[in-house]
C-alpha cells in the first residue's frame, strides 16, 4: 500500500473520479485534516497526472491547475 497525499477538503467529485483509476485503494484523513489518496502499487502512487483517467483529468483541468 502506497500514500499520495492531496489538499485539504477534496471536492467529492474529486473523490468519486479517483474511484474509478486503477490501482486505488481508497482515502483517509489525517488528524490535521489532510487527505491522504492510498493506492496499491508504489508505480500508480507516482504516475503523472496526464496518465489518470478522463474524469479526474478533466476536474483538474477545470481547478485552473496545470495536469
Amino acid at each position: 500500500m502506497y500514500a499520495q497525499v492531496i489538499q485539504r477538503n477534496p471536492p467529492e467529485a474529486a473523490i468519486a473520479a479517483l474511484r474509478e483509476e486503477p490501482g486505488f485503494s481508497g482515502t483517509a484523513e489525517t488528524p490535521s485534516g489532510r487527505h491522504i489518496v492510498l493506492w496499491e502499487s508504489e508505480s500508480t502512487a507516482r504516475r503523472p497526472k496526464l496518465e489518470f483517467g478522463g474524469r479526474l483529468l478533466n476536474i483538474y483541468r477545470a481547478s485552473g491547475r496545470p495536469a
